[in-house]
């Protein structure tokens, strides 16, 4: 199962909700230290899902032979553009 985000603010606000009903001091900074840590973790987690989502497919990623073919490609063909009697 995946945590995802909102659960992480979902945590926090409840946890705010105790902090402004309790009468405990304890308890209160108890609530705000877990409502903190929520809060980051959700943060931290919207983020590094949006990350994933922008990150290319390693398999569209070329390698040493097919950049050595397509360089090698772009050279025939601007030799072949070029004028032969350009000397």
């Amino acid at each position: 199962m995946s945590w995802k985000p909102w659960a992480s603010y979902a945590v926090a606000l409840f946890a705010f909700a105790v902090v402004f009903k309790t009468q405990s001091m304890g308890l209160a900074a108890l609530c705000l230290l877990i409502s903190l840590i929520a809060m980051i973790y959700g943060t931290l987690l919207l983020v590094s899902s949006r990350i994933a989502g922008q990150s290319r497919d390693a398999s569209q990623l070329l390698g040493p032979d097919e950049i050595a073919r397509l360089r090698a490609q772009a050279q025939r063909k601007v030799a072949e553009s070029e004028p032969a009697g350009d000397q």
